[in-house]
């Protein structure tokens, strides 16, 4: 399996850190996670649609949108 290394910030190591510690995961499995994660947000922007979050009535609260590269 190929490996990866990535310098980071205090805080983002802080941040990595506690969802590990949260999540009870390794925190080579919270990058992979987070990794999909924004693959799947690539992909469904590609697609045209946007990830919205709804509260207990389905009303949406917050539309996450990802910016265009360039």
């Amino acid at each position: 399996m190929p490996k990866l290394t990535v310098p980071v910030t205090a805080q983002l190591d802080g941040v990595l850190n506690n969802l590990a510690e949260q999540s009870g995961l390794p925190k080579a499995q919270v990058v992979r996670r987070a990794l999909a994660l924004y693959n799947f947000l690539e992909d469904e922007k590609h697609a045209g649609r946007k990830l919205a979050i709804a509260d207990d009535d389905d009303r949406i609260v917050k539309e996450l949108v990802i910016p265009d590269h360039g």
